[in-house]
């Protein structure tokens, strides 16, 4: 399975995923995330999609012939293209595959600060729906859904936002199945022109200051404050050896 999150901020884009790809037989690592800038760096779009990794590779593939086929990456920014292209190649997946899933999140940016927009394509769906605050593709996202419920704001900055993907992410890889590997994060901010990849050793070192272990005990201490009668230690789960 996969996670991808995409972040709709006040002055930009949040994207993250893990980076495990598994069939049941073989796992590997791959990158999660692509994306395309056009004209002078005027404009970009990133994504993330979830499902099997061949009908993955039919949609990107499909991306690719129609983005450069219609020479949109030579244009001007225009949302209506963009968007129309995109949903062409989610029609085409289902078309060729109506069998299989896919689940895509999107960022998109221009010049103009009301150009940015984040997009979520939904499973048999192939209209992007605008993603407000965040979106989530892939595996049950009921958990991350629960965290960012409560600890995501659309007043958060881009700097603000990426901590909390990276530490939404890593509970994902922990306590979701098939959901691993390294995160891969990418961001644009407002004013800028292109993506900025984030590199591993930055999202290694805010994994490292928000440890997931760390916020379990935050859990288990607000519990038993609240239920004074429990007499386990505080220091150990009741299942733990």
């Amino acid at each position: 399975m996969t996670f991808i999150l995409g972040m709709n901020c006040f002055d930009g884009i949040v994207l993250a995923a893990d980076s495990l790809e598994e069939d049941g037989i073989n796992k590997r690592i791959v990158d999660k995330l692509s994306w395309y800038e056009g004209k002078e760096n005027s404009w970009g779009i990133a994504y993330g999609c979830a499902g099997n990794g061949p009908v993955i590779s039919v949609f990107e593939e499909k991306v690719q012939e129609l983005f450069l086929g219609t020479s949109i990456l030579a244009e001007l920014y225009s949302r209506g293209s963009i968007q129309e292209q995109f949903e062409a190649a989610m029609t085409y997946v289902y078309q060729k595959h109506p069998n299989e899933q896919l689940d895509v999140i999107a960022g998109v940016w221009g010049s103009k600060p009301i150009d940015k927009a984040v997009f979520h394509a939904r499973y048999r769906s192939d209209c992007l729906e605008i993603v407000k605050t965040y979106g989530i593709a892939g595996m049950d996202g009921s958990l991350a859904n629960t965290l960012l419920s409560s600890m995501f704001i659309p007043s958060m900055n881009v700097d603000e936002a990426l901590p909390l993907a990276v530490f939404v992410t890593a509970i994902m890889k922990q306590k979701a199945a098939g959901v691993g590997g390294s995160t891969k994060v990418m961001s644009h901010k407002i004013g800028e022109n292109g993506w900025e990849w984030h590199e591993p050793h930055k999202i290694v070192g805010l994994e490292a200051r928000y440890p997931v272990d760390d916020f379990y005990d935050y859990l288990l201490h607000y519990w038993a404050e609240k239920n004074p009668e429990i007499k386990r230690p505080l220091d150990r789960f009741p299942y733990e050896e």
